[in-house]
C-alpha cells in the first residue's frame, strides 16, 4: 500500500495534518510526499514500512 502526496487542508485545526488511523495492512506500507508528514495511529502493518511510514 502507498500513501502519497496528501495534505492537511481541512478547515478545522485537527484537519491540518493528513491522518492514517485504525487500519490493518497485510503487506508493505510506503508513505511519501505527504505535507505535513502523515500522522499514523492505531494501525497494524504486517509488512515492511518505508518513507514517512517508518
Amino acid at each position: 500500500m502507498s500513501i502519497t502526496d496528501n495534505s492537511g487542508s481541512g478547515p478545522l485545526p485537527g484537519e491540518a495534518v493528513p491522518v492514517f488511523d485504525g487500519n490493518q495492512v497485510s503487506g508493505p506500507l510506503n508513505c511519501a510526499g505527504n505535507e505535513p508528514g502523515l500522522t499514523r495511529i492505531r494501525n497494524t502493518v504486517d509488512g515492511p514500512r518505508s518513507g514517512q511510514c517508518r
